[in-house]
C-alpha cells in the first residue's frame, strides 16, 4: 500500500510570526503595491483581489497619498486559507511636484489603480530693464 507523505511538511514557515500569529491568521497585512512612473505620471498599482469600492479608500493629505481598506474574511466553513484578510493602511509620500487636485483611482479586476499626474513647472520670461 502507498502512503502519501507532505514533502514540504518539516520546511518552516516562509512567513515569518509578526506576519502570523499564532493562530495562524494575519496579524497585519497590506496588500503589495508597485509604483512606476513615465515622463508626466506616477501610477501605483496594489492587488486587492476580493475587494470592493466600499472596502477601500484613497485620500491625500500633507503630501502623503494613504491607502487603507478591509479585506473581510470568507464566513464559510474553509479546510486551508492562504489569503490575507483583516485592514491594512499603507501611506506614500509624494513628491513635491505631485499634481493632487487631479489624482484618480480605479478598482478593475482585483487591482486599484492610482494616477497622480506631475505638474509641469511654468517657465516664467523675465524682461531686462535698461538703465
Amino acid at each position: 500500500m502507498l502512503t502519501l507523505r507532505d514533502p514540504f511538511a518539516d520546511f518552516p514557515s516562509l512567513f515569518s510570526s509578526r506576519v502570523h500569529g499564532t493562530n495562524g491568521t494575519a496579524d497585519r497585512w497590506s496588500p503589495p503595491l508597485d509604483i512606476v512612473e513615465d515622463d508626466t505620471t506616477i501610477h501605483i498599482s496594489m492587488e486587492v483581489p476580493g475587494m470592493s469600492l466600499s472596502d477601500l479608500q484613497v485620500e491625500v493629505g500633507s503630501g502623503v497619498i494613504t491607502i487603507s481598506g478591509e479585506k473581510k474574511k470568507s464566513t464559510i466553513k474553509a479546510h486551508r486559507v492562504e489569503s490575507r484578510s483583516g485592514k491594512f493602511v499603507r501611506a506614500l509620500r509624494l513628491p513635491k511636484d505631485a499634481n493632487v487636485d487631479e489624482i484618480e483611482a480605479d478598482l478593475s479586476q482585483g487591482i486599484l489603480t492610482i494616477s497622480i499626474p506631475r505638474s509641469i513647472p511654468k517657465k516664467t520670461l523675465i524682461k531686462i530693464g535698461e538703465k
